[in-house]
């Protein structure tokens, strides 16, 4: 927000760290003191609404999340049972191994995916299950 605003241009510092730059931790630093000023200055609401504005756009709404927590929000929201996941084989040499996992919710016929990781195999097996979910209307 410091750059945005270009802070930098305001503050008067040496000519060597002019050159090389204001150090981040000086840059929050004025923003903040800017940020008291307003408040000073204007009161609460105003200080409020020029933080609403400026941080509101850097927020995410919908953090993102992986198919394993969307597939596990979607039977929550429905009273469903949470989503079962069980490593049916695990094959190949060491340094290269695949792993078939199944995924099972109630109501719908089990999955399987097979990937180089468990963590893999189960993200897999979870965009498969959500996507049989949905399209079963559940």
């Amino acid at each position: 927000i410091a750059r945005k605003l270009e802070i930098a241009h305001h503050l008067r510092t040496e000519i060597g760290v002019r050159d090389g730059g204001i150090p981040a931790s000086v840059l929050e630093d004025a923003c903040e003191a800017l940020i008291g000023a307003v408040y000073l200055d204007g009161g609460f609401a105003v200080a409020a609404a020029l933080i609403e504005r400026l941080w509101t756009p850097l927020m995410t709404v919908h953090p993102p999340s992986d198919a394993k927590t969307e597939l596990q929000e979607w039977v929550q929201a429905r009273g469903r049972q949470l989503p079962v996941y069980k490593t049916v084989v695990a094959e190949g040499p060491p340094h290269a191994p695949v792993f078939t996992v199944e995924a099972a919710i109630d109501g719908l016929e089990p999955v399987r995916s097979s990937a180089g990781s468990k963590r893999a195999a189960e993200r897999a097996a979870a965009i498969l299950l959500l996507a049989l979910a949905k399209a079963d209307g559940g």
